[in-house]
């Protein structure tokens, strides 16, 4: 079984402490007093994200900086605020497709989605597949990449 550790992150401390709350817990009482009494919780846990240990396990929203307290309340900011667009699947042929109209995509991208509201949709991408706004390319000999679903 592999166990997490981390490396203490007060000060200059630097203990080398297994990711469990009760042992956290007895590492701050027992070498960080005041940051104990500061918690004032029965269980320190450790965030990843923020470096510091918290009165409670969070979540990160990875597109923005907020955190919450559940998963499910992730989801549905995620959900609400962040939602994926995801390119249709790859041409095998990528770039050297030889087809006159084809509906994969051609280019190489870091992903296969893009987050609405936050990334940049390169111009290989079709200028009027906007499926975020109910609007699709209709247009039956677009060369350019679509996103899925369009018909």
């Amino acid at each position: 079984m592999i166990m997490i550790q981390i490396s203490c992150c007060i000060g200059e401390c630097r203990h080398i402490l297994q990711l469990k709350p009760r042992l956290l817990t007895e590492h701050v009482k027992k070498y960080h007093p005041q940051a104990y009494e500061q918690l004032n919780c029965d269980y320190i846990y450790y965030c990843n994200n923020c470096d510091t240990f918290t009165t409670y396990m969070h979540y990160h929203c990875s597109n923005c900086e907020v955190h919450f307290k559940s998963k499910n309340d992730l989801d549905h900011h995620f959900a609400c605020y962040h939602k994926l667009w995801f390119l249709e699947n790859d041409c095998i042929y990528a770039q050297d497709c030889k087809k006159k109209v084809c509906k994969y995509t051609h280019y190489m991208y870091d992903k296969n989605y893009f987050v609405e509201n936050k990334d940049f949709i390169p111009a290989s991408v079709c200028d009027y597949d906007l499926p975020w706004i109910g609007i699709r390319c209709n247009k039956r000999d677009c060369t350019k990449d679509h996103f899925m679903g369009r018909k």
